[in-house]
């Protein structure tokens, strides 16, 4: 078999394998999104409770809301983020018997052949539009579904973008890979 053949059904594995791993991470995402109240449940229960003793004031239920979406955005990154990892780790396997391959047909000498795998950015809930604060205390259980509906708004918009960055980087290493391949072959040729 040629090394040109070799590395088209490397390539062609790899390519196998984002659209697979993309599949079950976006389906995996789109769950996560689905269900985001089992993310926000905890942490609008615990405002909820320190917003009825609180005092009705702008600076106390800032500060109250931004508890709870950071907490409710932890929980849902950590998650998130385990998938991206999943999804980085399947295309890493592939490079890696990609990168083995362009190896042993010494065809390139290069330490790194192909450069590291990207980072998994993270999103953050900094930026929320807070609701106002109460007025009076029969408004607090309104206010808290106001902030249930800015924190699940804000989250789905954070993973939606994570997701698309995370999935953007795994095309961009296709054509990185596919880069590396076509320069060992005209090493070859050369």
């Amino acid at each position: 078999m040629s090394d040109s053949v070799r590395f088209e059904a490397l390539f062609a594995a790899l390519r196998s394998v984002e659209a697979e791993a993309r599949v079950r991470l976006v389906a995996g995402c789109a769950d996560d999104a689905a269900r985001m109240e089992r993310f926000l449940a905890r942490p609008l229960g615990a405002a909820r409770r320190e917003a009825h003793v609180a005092n009705l004031g702008r600076e106390t239920f800032e500060r109250i809301a931004m508890r709870c979406a950071r907490t409710a955005c932890s929980n849902v990154q950590l998650r998130a983020r385990a998938r991206f990892k999943i999804y980085t780790s399947e295309l890493a396997e592939s490079e890696t018997r990609i990168a083995d391959a362009i190896r042993a047909t010494h065809l390139v000498a290069a330490k790194r052949l192909l450069p590291r795998m990207f980072t998994i950015g993270r999103f953050d809930v900094a930026g929320m539009r807070i609701p106002e604060p109460p007025a009076h205390r029969s408004e607090v259980d309104d206010w808290i579904e106001e902030l249930r509906g800015a924190v699940r708004d804000e989250i789905g918009a954070g993973l939606q973008a994570a997701l698309d960055r995370v999935l953007a980087h795994g095309l961009d290493r296709l054509g990185i890979v596919k880069t590396r391949i076509g320069l060992a072959l005209c090493a070859r040729s050369s």
